[in-house]
């Protein structure tokens, strides 16, 4: 199996195991599906930082345009450290 151009073999020979491995590029695609399927809505589209709260995912999400739904403090603060800013009421 691979992810972009290189095998999740070299990439634990690399990196040891386990690993967590994201493609950047579908997570970004699956994104827009979503936007663009809520596009005529008024729903404000967040990424759930419990299922993941790994920076990198959250950061893209924040590049997206996408907010954080947040339980914790722990995930407020991750959530602005990836630069999600808050909602203005």
């Amino acid at each position: 199996m691979t992810l972009a151009s290189v095998t999740l073999q070299e990439i634990a020979a690399a990196v040891g195991t386990p690993f967590y491995a994201y493609d950047a590029d579908v997570f970004r695609s699956r994104m827009a599906g979503l936007k663009t399927a809520l596009a005529s809505s008024s729903a404000i589209i967040c990424y759930s930082a419990k299922a993941n709260d790994a920076l990198a995912l959250l950061r893209i999400a924040g590049e997206e345009g996408l907010g954080a739904d947040i339980v914790s403090g722990g995930e407020l603060f991750k959530a602005q450290k990836a630069g999600i800013p808050a909602l203005a009421e």
